[in-house]
């Protein structure tokens, strides 16, 4: 009993001593604490500053870049000049010595052969340090070449015509080699320039033009093809014009010429002119220089295409029904063009191009009243397809042959009204009367709200003059008339009634006051007393009753709602 009360007395001083031992070491920590709190807080170091480097002076002089190009266009321009001065001077030395009899024809060529021969060689030598300069150089001697070669066959007559013809066509040769060798399209403008006049600087006999054609035909494939490898745009420029002087040249004015052979120049220039950038901008070649935009592609194209079809008329003595045909087979072609999968970059010009031909084969093929209601299906059908497809050129080509109809409407109209106009704008008054409600019909599927109010509105306005015209001739066709025009004039006024759209209401309104602008102005003087009282009853009651209708409607629209 003791023992245990002595471990428990042992026990109790023993945790009196840790408790003292802990106070102890709790008070020391809270010192410190103390301590370090009444310590004034450390003041941030500031980052040390970098040195400060000495500003250099700024250099305001022109890069070297710029002084190089300045340099290279300087060359370029005062080379031009000079040469174009040596050519003056060599001309002027020439006329001078033929009046003074000193240089014989013969001396004349030799020599301009001679200086050609000379600037070509000292172009080639400093081609690889003066490109610029001896681009200059080098075009100054085909340009003499060319001289040469027509001073020799035409002005002194000197030379041959095949031997005359053979030198213009190995100057050629030599001007696109030398351009395709150093990449100088200038180069190759000249001598595509000079190959097509050619035939018209060493002209031929009469009766062999058929050679001329089938030479013009082989210089427009062959420098073609070469366009297309390089993509040069000034040498699609020349080879389209050029290449159009010449074919067209021969088509209005040498008729001598075969048809033939006439038509294969013609079809290579199409080849050249509208065929090649499409198939270019489908599948280009590992050079892509050329880039038309789509703008200039699609004008390219219908442009040499129109011209094409129409030089294949006059070669051929087409008649409208063949035209027709051409137009028809083009529609076609560029139809399946538009689905094809390669040609998905030029798909939205395939699609216009065959909407174009198609109607243009419509007004060729038909007569007056069938092409009018074949247009507007037409016209119908490519906008509703350019708007599904998202293809607003197509909507624009619709929209311009819109247009063109409503002008033929207008054109008709006036036909009837005055009898003096041309017979070939008639229309039957079932087709105008059809072709309107087409239109009509056309509207409600359009989904662009302005562009079917624009339509109604115009199909509101066509159906009036056809009122107009066709009740002009009967009897008291005055009176007729304008009831027509009322009656029209009440019916978008009343759906106003029904759907609260602000057009319809207006043009109500605006039909319904012409029409009593035309009774005050003209029914009255022309009108029995009878008529006139039928008339100002029935229309004054119907202007009461539609003031009272829409003062109604807008109340209750003004009135608010009630909710159930």
């Amino acid at each position: 009993m003791e023992t245990d009360y002595t471990k428990l007395a042992k026990r109790i001083q023993k945790l009196e001593a840790e408790v003292v031992a802990l106070r102890r070491r709790l008070d020391g920590g809270v010192a410190e604490s103390q301590a370090q709190e009444s310590k004034p807080p450390p003041q941030p170091v500031a980052p040390a500053t970098p040195p400060k480097l000495p500003q250099l002076p700024v250099s305001r002089a022109t890069p070297a870049r710029t002084d190089l190009d300045l340099a290279v266009k300087g060359e370029r321009w005062l080379g031009r000049i000079g040469v174009v001065f040596l050519f003056l001077a060599c001309a002027f030395l020439f006329r001078y010595s033929i009046v003074h009899g000193w240089v014989t024809p013969l001396l004349r060529l030799v020599t301009g052969l001679f200086t050609g021969v000379a600037l070509l060689a000292v172009g080639l030598v400093l081609a690889p340090t003066r490109p610029a300069f001896s681009q200059i150089l080098q075009g100054g001697a085909i340009a003499i070449f060319y001289l040469v070669g027509y001073a020799g066959f035409q002005l002194y007559g000197l030379v041959p015509y095949f031997p005359s013809f053979v030198f213009m066509v190995a100057v050629t040769v030599t001007a696109l080699v030398l351009a395709m060798r150093q990449h100088h399209a200038s180069l190759a403008v000249l001598g595509t320039a000079g190959g097509l006049a050619t035939p018209f600087l060493v002209p031929l006999e009469s009766g062999t033009l058929d050679s001329v054609m089938v030479y013009s035909a082989v210089i427009l494939a062959g420098i073609g093809w070469l366009q297309f490898q390089l993509g040069w745009r000034s040498l699609l420029t020349t080879l389209v014009v050029g290449g159009g002087l010449v074919v067209f040249t021969a088509t209005a004015f040498l008729q001598q010429a075969g048809p033939g052979w006439t038509s294969l120049a013609i079809l290579c220039w199409w080849g050249v002119g509208a065929v090649s950038p499409l198939v270019r901008r489908v599948k280009p070649p590992q050079n892509p220089a050329l880039n038309l935009s789509d703008l200039n592609l699609r004008a390219l194209s219908l442009v040499v295409s129109w011209a094409t079809l129409g030089m294949l008329g006059d070669v051929w003595s087409w008649d409208s029904t063949d035209f027709g045909g051409g137009l028809s087979v083009l529609a076609v072609l560029a139809a399946g063009a538009a689905r094809w999968p390669a040609a998905s970059s030029i798909r939205p010009l395939n699609a216009e191009a065959a909407l174009h031909f198609a109607l243009a084969a419509a007004v060729s093929l038909l007569d007056a009243d069938p092409t009018f209601l074949v247009v507007i299906g037409l016209s119908a059908g490519g906008w509703m397809l350019g708007m599904r497809l998202a293809l607003t050129g197509l909507q624009r080509v619709a929209s311009v042959s819109f247009c063109l109809i409503g002008l033929w409407y207008l054109a008709s109209t006036f036909q009837e009204l005055y009898p003096g106009a041309q017979d070939e704008l008639e229309l039957h008054y079932g087709v105008r009367l059809a072709g309107v409600l087409l239109v009509f019909a056309f509207a409600f599927l359009v989904r662009e709200r302005q562009t079917r109010g624009f339509l109604l509105l115009t199909t509101h306005l066509a159906l009036m003059m056809w009122f107009g015209v066709e009740l002009a001739d009967q009897k008291n066709g005055l009176a007729w008339t304008s009831v027509a025009w009322g009656i029209q004039g009440l019916v978008p006024l009343l759906l106003s009634f029904r759907y609260p759209i602000y057009g319809l209401q207006a043009c109500g309104l605006a039909t319904l006051a012409l029409v009593a602008g035309k009774m005050l102005l003209f029914d009255m003087a022309q009108l029995d007393l009878i008529w006139r009282i039928l008339m100002f009853f029935g229309f004054g009651g119907a202007f009461l009753a539609l003031s009272y209708l829409i003062r109604r409607n807008k109340a209750g629209m003004e009135r608010p709602a009630t909710g159930g």
